[in-house]
Formats: structure tokens, sequence, C-alpha cells
């Protein structure tokens, strides 16, 4: 589905859902290089940016965060800078774009705002939205490791190991999806038709915006790792302290038993016995249930 967006400055045209029409008006309009319209035709592996005679290529990677698996995976979109248009490409709709594309296209007034400039402003606006995504997962990432936290000191290792690899696979998935980004707008790579101080402007301030995304998701790894050892060591903690435990009950139970094997060889004191034998696993039996007791009181089985 082709639609756009147009001022008498600019034309923003938005591609969901590449066809055979589209690639085709593609080539034929703009003339772009085979290579960049074979790669929008399929999800690429890693973003990219190339500069040609009369034209920018962008291929941009945003996070997503599939709630079913949870796990951060890319959504692609692919951009077109020319002077006078901004194509942007993807399969299905990227929420926020989409959300974004709405909003102008039903106000004159941000027409003008956004479209009604240069393309090095439209650019920059775009990947505002698609960077800036990133911020409230980071502070959704954040609050599931507070929480994880909170449980940890409570009592609730065991329960928290799961969670703590599910948090760390989803930020190694975001760190996996901006780390190649960060350093891929640097101004200087441009020396072409679009290396103009508006350009290189726009360039430097998207890396700052990466940068920023990239520290913050960096700061979150290393209280998540960190926050694993703790757990792993209050873990490794709780099963020394149950190995101790088990090995006093050894003590304690071995010569019990050997006890309870002698007394029937008792022959004079039957009653005796019996009553000893009573006493014997009567207290075997409360042992073990104030450990199990106190085991499952402090959340350890």
């Amino acid at each position: 589905m082709l639609r756009q967006i147009k001022t008498k400055e600019l034309t923003w045209i938005d591609i969901i859902d590449l066809e055979k029409k589209d690639l085709d008006f593609l080539e034929s309009e703009f003339h772009f290089h085979a290579i960049d319209l074979q790669e929008i035709t399929h999800r690429s592996t890693r973003p990219k940016l190339e500069e040609y005679p009369g034209y920018l290529f962008a291929i941009v990677h945003s996070p997503v965060f599939d709630a079913k698996s949870r796990s951060t995976t890319p959504a692609e979109v692919d951009i077109f800078i020319t002077e006078g248009h901004i194509i942007t490409v993807h399969m299905g709709r990227v929420h926020l774009l989409d959300q974004f594309f709405k909003q102008i296209n039903e106000s004159t007034v941000l027409q003008e705002r956004y479209v009604g400039r240069s393309s090095a402003y439209l650019l920059y606006s775009i990947m505002g939205v698609l960077i800036d995504s990133s911020f409230p997962k980071i502070d959704h990432i954040y609050e599931k490791i507070e929480l994880a936290e909170h449980k940890i000191f409570n009592g609730e290792e065991r329960a928290m190991v799961y969670e703590l690899s599910a948090i760390s696979r989803d930020l190694s998935g975001f760190r996996q999806i901006i780390r190649p980004q960060v350093h891929l707008y640097n101004p200087d790579m441009l020396h072409g038709d679009f290396s103009t101080p508006a350009y290189k402007a726009i360039f430097k301030s998207i890396q700052s915006r990466l940068q920023r995304v990239w520290d913050a998701l960096d700061n979150q790894y290393e209280k998540i790792s960190s926050l694993s050892e703790t757990n792993s060591n209050l873990l490794s903690h709780k099963l020394n302290e149950f190995i101790k435990t088990l090995t006093l009950l050894s003590a304690i139970f071995i010569p019990l038993g050997v006890i309870c094997q002698v007394l029937p060889t008792i022959s004079d004191a039957p009653r005796l016995n019996f009553v000893l034998f009573w006493i014997i696993i009567g207290f075997m039996l409360t042992i073990d249930f104030v450990i199990l007791w106190y085991y499952r009181t402090r959340r350890m089985i």
C-alpha cells in the first residue's frame, strides 16, 4: 500500500507491505540503485547507511517488544532520502511511525511543520520517532529489574532465576539492535550532495540520540548482570545452609537408627524397648517437621 503527504517543498511517500507495482514505481520514478531496491524486498539482518549521487539510503532497525516471547526484536524501516522526497518502506505497520504519519496527514499545521520544510528536517523527525520509542521500553525494563530486586531480597531467589534470565535476554536483543547504529550516522561519512551543514547537524543529533539510548541500555545491562550474580550467590548460600543441615541431621539420625536396631536385641526389657522405640521415632519425626517448616517459611524448598 502506497500513501503520501505532499507539500510544495517536499513529498513523504510511505509504503506498507511492498508490492511489485510499488517496486516498479520506485525504479522508474527515482532510478534508485538495483542493490537498494533488492534490499527492500526482504528483511535485512543489519542496519545500513549508503550515500549515492542524488540520494541517501538507510536501513533503520527500531526495537519492538514481543510480549509472547518476552523478547525485543527489530522492526525494519527502509528510507530513501532525496532533495524533494522522503520514502519509507516497511513490512507491516510500524505503530509509532504509522501514528506519526496519520497525525501529519490529518493536520495542515503539522504538514507545514514537518513536510513543508527540508528533507533533512523530516528525516530528523522520523528518526526521532523511531529512536525515542526506545526510552519507554527501557523504562519498562527498569521497572521489571526493580521488581525482581525487591523479590530477590524478600526470599524469592528461586522464582527469580527464570525472570532474570528473561530480562537478560530482552536486554541482549535490545542491545544487538542499537549497538550497530550508534556510530552509523557519523556526520564525517557525508562527502557528496548531502555533505551540507544541515545534514551534518541532523546526523550529529541522530548519533547523539542513539548514544543516549545505548548508555541507558548499558546501565540496565550492568544492573541485571550484578543482580543475577547476587541472586546466584544467595542461592548458593541457601544451598550450603541446606547441605549443612542435612549433614547435621545425618549425625543425629545415624546413631538413633543404630539404637533402634540394637533395642530389639535386648530381651529383658521389652516394654522399655517399646517405649524408647516410639520416643526415638517421635523425636526424629519432630526434628523432620521442624526442619521442613523452617525451610518452607524461608522459601528454600
